[in-house]
C-alpha cells in the first residue's frame, strides 16, 4: 500500500519538476538580448514608475569564452566575445517611454556593439591568452567611460541634435568593423604528416615466380612539407608466402616457410590538387627492398636486398579539419601559435621495379604497392 502511495505521488511531482525545470531554461534565455535582433523595443525593458532622476536604465554584459563552430566541413576553435543586454535587469520610468529616450538606449546597445566588435577582433588575432582577462576589464573600462561621455554629451538623450550627431558617428564606426564571428587563418609553409595503413605488393615478371604477393603489410611513415611540396619516408613490412617449391638458382623456396618483406623509401611528393577536402600528390623517390626467410639457419636461409626508383599517386579525403587557437586548449597555451590539424583517408600506389643481384639468376619484375591507411597533419597557422 505505500509502494502504491510513493508511486502516485512520484506521478504527481515528475510533471512538476519537469515544468520548473523548462520554465526556468525559458526564463534564462529570454534574460538576453543579443544587438543582431533588431532595434530595441520598450517591451525589452521592465516598466516601472519612480521618482528617480534617471529616465532609464540598460543592463548589459560582455564576456568571452571558448567556442567552435562548424563551417564548409572545417571546424574553428577559438574565443568568441559575447555582448547582450539584460532585460529583467533594465527598466524604464513609465514616464519616459517615448522615441527620443528609446532613440538614446539604442544607441547606448550600439556602442556596446561596437566595444564588442573591437575586441573580438584583438582576441583573433592575439595568443597571449594570461592576458584576455585584464583586456576584458579594460574593454569594460573604456566602455564605461564612453557611456558616461555619452550620456553627458546628449544630456541624458535630453539633447536631440548631439543625440543625433552621436548616433551618426556609432552608425559609421559599426560600417567600419565588419569583424566575422570566425578567425581568419592563414596557413604557414611548414607542414608535417603521420600515417599508418595496411597495404600488399604485387610482383611480376621472374619476381612472381617466387612471391606472387607480398600478403598483408603494415604501412607507415612520416612527412615534412613545404607549401606543397613533401618529402616522405614511406615504410611497409609484412610477411609473405613463396610459390610451391619455387627455385631460383641454388636457391630453393619452401612454400611452407614465411619469409620477410621489408620497403623502405624516400619520395619527392607534389599536390597536384589541394583543397579542403581532397588532395592529389604525384610521388618519385628512391627505395630499398629486403626479402629474407624467417627461419636464420638452414640451408634454405637467403636475405636479398635491392634498390630502386620509385614512382606513385596518393589521393587523400579529408575528413576533419581543424583551425584550432592556442587558447582553446589548455595543454598547448603555452605555444604561440595556431595550428590547422587534419585526419585523412589515403589511398597510395607506388610503382617500382626490382632486381635482386645476389640471387641466382637475378630475378626482377614490376612491384605494385596498394596501400590505404590514415593520416594526421598538422601546419601552423597565423591569426
Amino acid at each position: 500500500m505505500r509502494n502504491t502511495n510513493n508511486n502516485a505521488l512520484m506521478k504527481r511531482i515528475l510533471p512538476i519538476i519537469a515544468l520548473l525545470f523548462f520554465t526556468s531554461v525559458a526564463h534564462s534565455q529570454n534574460n538576453k538580448r543579443y544587438w543582431n535582433e533588431g532595434k530595441l523595443r520598450w517591451n525589452d525593458f521592465r516598466v516601472i514608475s519612480t521618482t528617480e532622476p534617471q529616465k532609464s536604465y540598460l543592463q548589459y554584459t560582455i564576456t568571452y569564452y571558448p567556442d567552435s563552430k562548424d563551417s564548409n566541413g572545417i571546424r574553428y576553435k577559438y574565443y568568441k566575445v559575447d555582448a547582450y543586454m539584460l532585460p529583467r535587469g533594465s527598466w524604464v520610468n513609465d514616464q519616459y517611454m517615448n522615441s527620443q529616450n528609446l532613440l538614446y538606449n539604442q544607441v547606448v546597445f550600439d556602442i556596446i556593439e561596437v566595444t564588442r566588435r573591437q575586441m573580438q577582433a584583438t582576441l583573433h588575432t592575439s595568443c597571449r591568452t594570461n592576458e584576455f582577462q585584464s583586456l576584458l576589464e579594460q574593454y569594460n573600462l573604456a566602455l564605461n567611460d564612453r557611456i558616461q561621455q555619452f550620456r553627458q554629451a546628449t544630456s541624458d538623450g535630453e539633447d536631440s541634435a548631439a543625440l543625433a550627431l552621436y548616433k551618426e558617428q556609432v552608425d559609421r564606426e559599426l560600417s567600419a568593423l565588419k569583424v566575422s564571428d570566425l578567425p581568419h587563418y592563414e596557413l604557414r609553409p611548414l607542414n608535417g604528416e603521420l600515417f599508418v595503413g595496411l597495404g600488399t605488393v604485387l610482383n611480376t615478371g621472374s619476381l612472381s615466380d617466387l612471391f606472387p604477393t607480398s600478403g598483408a603489410m603494415l604501412n607507415y611513415g612520416l612527412g615534412l612539407g613545404l607549401n606543397r611540396h613533401s618529402l616522405i619516408v614511406d615504410c611497409a613490412m609484412g610477411r609473405a608466402a613463396a610459390k610451391s617449391n619455387a627455385a631460383v638458382g641454388s636457391h630453393n623456396f619452401q612454400s611452407e616457410q614465411r619469409y620477410g618483406t621489408l620497403f623502405a623509401t624516400i619520395l619527392y611528393a607534389y599536390r597536384i590538387i589541394d583543397s579542403d577536402k581532397l588532395s592529389l600528390r604525384l610521388m618519385a623517390g628512391i627505395g630499398g627492398n629486403e626479402f629474407s626467410s624467417t627461419e636464420r639457419k638452414g640451408p634454405n636461409y637467403f636475405s636479398a636486398v635491392c634498390t630502386r626508383p620509385v614512382f606513385g599517386i596518393s589521393l587523400m579525403r579529408h575528413i576533419h579539419t581543424q583551425f584550432q587557437a592556442p587558447m582553446c586548449n589548455p595543454f598547448r597555451s603555452w605555444k604561440a601559435e595556431s595550428e590547422c590539424d587534419k585526419i585523412s583517408l589515403y589511398a597510395k600506389i607506388l610503382l617500382s621495379h626490382s632486381t635482386f643481384k645476389n640471387i641466382d639468376l637475378k630475378p626482377s619484375g614490376l612491384n605494385i604497392a596498394l596501400q590505404i591507411g590514415i593520416s594526421f597533419s598538422g601546419q601552423n597557422v597565423h591569426l
